[in-house]
Parts: C-alpha cells; sequence; structure tokens
C-alpha cells in the first residue's frame, strides 16, 4: 500500500486475513493452535520504485 509520500508492504500467515472490508475480522481458531507471523515494513515513495524494479528481475 502507497501514497505519495510513504508506504507499507505487510507480509503475514494469519488464516484468511485480511476478509473484506464489509466483514468483521475475527481471528480463525486455526491461528490459536498454531504461531503465526506478521512483518510489517515502511518506506519511502523513493524507496517503492527501486523495490519495483528490483522485484521485476527476481
Amino acid at each position: 500500500v502507497s501514497s505519495n509520500k510513504n508506504g507499507f508492504w505487510l507480509v503475514h500467515s494469519v488464516p484468511k486475513f485480511p476478509l473484506s472490508s464489509e466483514e468483521k475480522y475475527l481471528y480463525p481458531e486455526s491461528g490459536k493452535r498454531n504461531g503465526q507471523s506478521f512483518f510489517c515494513l515502511s518506506f519511502s515513495s523513493d524507496a517503492l520504485e527501486q523495490i519495483d524494479d528490483n522485484s521485476q528481475t527476481l
């Protein structure tokens, strides 16, 4: 997700996350039994261009 000034990239392992904006999110039972992770990376809009260029070479 980005704007003219900054953005963020969210990586996670939570099942069925996120639901559509019309639905209330309930944390899944499977997420309570098994370990889950969230990783949020924030960056400037200038860095977004570099990320885009580099991701296309993968």
